[in-house]
C-alpha cells in the first residue's frame, strides 16, 4: 500500500507540475510580452561598432561637403566695394586731393543725390525692385587721409593721451586733407519701408549697381564742370544781303571774337587734342580765326568804308561819330585817372628800414617799397596800355568818318557783295571746323571720365561665420542618419529572436 501510495503521490505530483507550466505560458501570452533586452542591443552595436565609425565619419564629412556646397550655390555678398579716384586737371595739374574742377572742395555729397541715383536706376534689371532711398541707405563713401594728415592725427591722439592742454585746442583747429580718391561701398539687403521687404541681390546684380552709381556720378561731374556745351552759332543769322554792309560785318566781327574766346576757354588738353578726321588742334582753327579777323574781315571793311559801298551813310556816320564820342569821353578819363595815379607817385615816399652795423658803430637808412606802391605802378601800367587801345580805336573812327563823309555816295556793286560772301562763307566754315572738333573732343576718355574706379569686388561674410553653422548642421544630420541606421541594425536581430521565441512558446502550448 506504501508503494501504490508512493506512485500516485509522483503521477499526481508530475500532473500538477505539468499543469502549473502550462498555467505560466497561458499567463504570459495573455499578458504582454516581454521586454527586448537593451542589454542584447548593445552588444549588437558593440559588434559592429567599427563599420558604423567609419559610415558616421563618411557621412559626416558627406554632409559637411553638401551643406558647404549648398551655402556656396546660395551665397549672397554681404557688400561690394570700388576705388574711386579722380582724373582731372586744376589749374594745370593732376588733382592732388578732393578739388572739384573748378578749383573748390568736392562735394561727395552728391555721390547720393536723388539726380545720381537716378540714373543708376535707369533702366537697369534686378531681381528685386529697389527705391532710391533704400539705394541711398545701402551707400557707404569712406574718404582717405593723406600721410602727412594721419601722421600729424598720431601726434596729436598721442599728446592726448600724455594730457597736454595744448593737443585739444590743435585737435579741434587741425585741417583733414583727404586724398584724390575714395572708397565707395553698397551693401546688400535693401529694406523697402513701404512694402517691409527686404531685397536680396545676386553677386553680379550688386556689382552691376555699384557701377552704374559710379558712372552716373561721373556724369554729374560732366555735367557741372566739363562745360562741353557746343559753340553757339551766330553766323548764319547774320542776313548779309538785307543789312546794312557794315554792319553784317561788324556782327560777323563780334561773332569771331567771340567763337575765339570760346575756344581760349578750353582747357590745355583740349587745345592741343588732334583730330583724327582732320588732324587740326583746336589751337590751329584759333590761328585761322585770328587771321580772318585780322586781314580778311578788315581788309573787307577797309574796301567798303573806302568805296562808301553803303546803302545808308547817313545812319552809318551817325552811329560812327556816337562811337567816336564815346571813345573820346573814356580817353578824358582816363588821361585823369593816369594824372591823378602820377601826382601820387610823384609824391609818394617809400617806408623807412633802419640797418644797424655794430662792426662800425653806423646806422644806415634804406628805402622800401610797399604793397601800396607796387598795386600803383600796375594799375597804371594798365592805365597807359588802355589809353594807347582806346586812342588808336579813336584814330579809326575818325578815318572812316572822314571817308564816308568824302564819297557821300551810296552804292554795293557786286565786287564788293563778292568780297563780303566770300569772307562769311570762311567764318562759316571755321565755325563747323569747330564744333566738329568739338564734337569729336567731347568723345574722347579725357573730356568724359572725371574719375577713375576699380572693378566692384564683393565680400562676403568670412568662412567660418558663414559657413560654420551650415557645417555643423550637415555632419549632425550625416551622423544621426548613421547612428539611427546602427541602432536599427542592432535591434532588427534582436526582434527577429523575440519573434522566434515567440513562435516556439506557441508550439509548446
Amino acid at each position: 500500500m506504501g508503494g501504490k501510495n508512493e506512485k500516485e503521490i509522483a503521477t499526481q505530483e508530475e500532473e500538477t507540475g505539468k499543469a502549473s507550466q502550462i498555467n505560466l505560458v497561458m499567463s504570459g501570452l495573455e499578458g504582454e510580452e516581454d521586454p527586448i533586452s537593451l542589454v542584447n542591443v548593445l552588444h549588437n552595436m558593440k559588434a559592429q561598432y567599427r563599420k558604423f565609425l567609419w559610415l558616421m565619419l563618411l557621412f559626416a564629412v558627406a554632409g559637411m561637403s553638401l551643406a558647404l556646397l549648398g551655402h556656396q550655390l546660395n551665397q549672397q555678398p554681404a557688400v561690394v566695394s570700388s576705388v574711386v579716384t579722380l582724373n582731372y586737371e586744376v589749374d594745370g595739374e593732376m588733382v592732388t586731393n578732393l578739388t572739384a574742377p573748378d578749383g573748390t572742395e568736392l562735394d561727395l555729397a552728391q555721390f547720393t543725390s536723388s539726380y545720381v541715383l537716378n540714373n543708376a536706376l535707369s533702366g537697369v534689371n534686378l531681381s528685386g525692385a529697389i527705391s532710391v532711398e533704400a539705394l541711398r541707405n545701402n551707400l557707404e563713401i569712406r574718404k582717405i587721409t593723406t600721410k602727412d594728415t594721419r601722421r600729424q592725427q598720431e601726434l596729436i591722439s598721442g599728446m592726448i593721451e600724455g594730457n597736454v592742454n595744448e593737443a585739444y585746442e590743435q585737435a579741434s583747429e587741425m585741417e583733414l586733407i583727404y586724398q584724390n580718391n575714395f572708397l565707395v561701398s553698397l551693401s546688400n539687403g535693401f529694406s523697402e519701408r513701404q512694402s517691409r521687404k527686404k531685397v536680396n541681390l545676386t553677386q553680379e546684380e550688386l556689382q552691376v549697381l555699384l557701377e552704374r552709381v559710379i558712372l552716373s556720378y561721373n556724369e554729374y561731374l560732366c555735367h557741372t564742370y566739363a562745360d562741353l556745351q557746343l559753340p553757339g552759332d551766330e553766323f548764319s543769322v547774320i542776313d548779309y544781303k538785307s543789312l546794312d554792309i557794315l554792319d553784317s560785318l561788324d556782327q560777323l566781327s563780334t561773332g569771331v571774337d567771340n567763337l575765339y574766346d570760346y575756344c581760349e576757354s578750353k582747357p590745355d588738353n583740349m587745345k592741343t587734342y588732334r583730330s583724327w578726321r582732320t588732324g587740326h588742334s583746336l589751337e590751329d582753327l584759333m590761328r585761322s580765326l585770328r587771321t580772318v579777323q585780322d586781314v580778311d574781315i578788315n581788309y573787307v571793311r577797309s574796301y567798303v568804308e573806302y568805296e562808301a559801298a553803303t546803302t545808308d551813310v547817313e545812319s552809318i556816320l551817325t552811329k560812327y561819330r556816337y562811337q567816336l564820342r564815346e571813345k573820346e569821353m573814356e580817353i578824358d578819363e582816363l588821361k585823369e585817372k593816369i594824372a591823378t595815379t602820377n601826382d601820387i607817385l610823384s609824391t609818394y615816399k617809400n617806408d623807412s628800414v633802419l640797418v644797424s652795423s655794430q662792426e662800425s658803430m653806423t646806422n644806415l637808412a634804406t628805402g622800401t617799397t610797399t604793397k601800396y606802391y607796387n598795386d600803383l605802378i600796375i594799375t597804371q601800367t594798365e592805365n597807359y596800355k588802355q589809353l594807347a587801345e582806346l586812342s588808336a580805336a579813336s584814330e579809326i573812327l575818325s578815318s572812316r568818318i572822314a571817308k564816308m563823309e568824302a564819297a557821300q555816295t551810296e552804292k554795293v556793286s557786286e565786287e564788293v557783295m563778292d568780297q563780303v560772301e566770300g569772307v562769311f562763307e570762311d567764318v562759316q566754315r571755321l565755325y563747323r571746323t569747330i564744333n566738329d572738333q568739338m564734337t569729336e573732343i567731347s568723345e574722347r576718355p579725357f573730356s568724359t571720365n572725371y574719375i577713375d574706379h576699380t572693378a566692384a569686388q564683393g565680400k562676403s561674410e568670412s568662412f567660418l561665420k558663414a559657413g560654420c553653422r551650415n557645417m555643423l548642421i550637415g555632419a549632425g544630420a550625416g551622423i544621426a542618419i548613421v547612428f539611427v541606421w546602427w541602432f536599427m541594425a542592432a535591434l532588427i536581430p534582436e526582434l527577429m529572436n523575440e519573434n522566434k521565441t515567440g513562435e516556439t512558446k506557441e508550439t509548446v502550448k
